[in-house]
């Protein structure tokens, strides 16, 4: 596969992006797509209610099966940075649908461990613990945190409030 670099957004673009998101009728995921960005990366600024928005939009066009998994996740990381813990859960139990075979750092068991953690049930979180660690063995905070998912400061704080937290109370790795 060949390698794609990605593309650098200026913060005036995403500010705008955001803004033109918050005052059109349209839906929030067709103005993604016309502004040449994804739903997720709504999320990845920070954008958390509008992007559990725009993926409730394109859930209600039921998109192709594949596709699916892909929403019920984002979904599931948007409840979760919003404290929506019962709704992310069920939503990345969706997700997991059509098995482990998740991308690079990616996998609905990390959502579900800080999920069921921050819900107060550790045997849950234990058990999603398990799964991750089978299916991604090594797998720890520093790890996740490499990838460079976003480096917007709601989204920074957003996450270790309620991802990264959540992780180590149950007891993954910190390196």
């Amino acid at each position: 596969m060949e390698y794609k670099p990605r593309r650098k957004l200026t913060r005036e673009f995403k500010l705008k992006a955001v803004r033109h998101a918050a005052l059109s009728e349209k839906p929030k995921a067709q103005l993604a797509r016309e502004q040449g960005v994804r739903v997720g990366q709504l999320r990845t600024w920070g954008r958390l209610e509008e992007a559990l928005a725009a993926v409730e939009q394109t859930l209600t066009l039921q998109p192709p099966a594949g596709h699916t998994d892909w929403l019920f996740l984002c979904r599931c990381r948007a409840s979760l940075g919003l404290g929506r813990y019962d709704d992310a859960i069920a939503a990345c139990e969706k997700s997991t649908s059509s098995g482990d075979s998740w991308p690079g750092s990616l996998s609905p068991h990390i959502f579900l461990v800080a999920a069921y953690a921050l819900r107060g049930n550790e045997d849950r979180a234990h058990a999603e613990k398990t799964k991750l660690l089978t299916q991604r063995p090594g797998f720890s905070i520093a790890r996740f945190k490499a990838a460079r998912i976003s480096s917007v400061p709601a989204y920074m704080q957003q996450t270790e409030a309620h991802l990264y937290a959540s992780l180590r109370k149950a007891g993954i790795a910190e390196e």
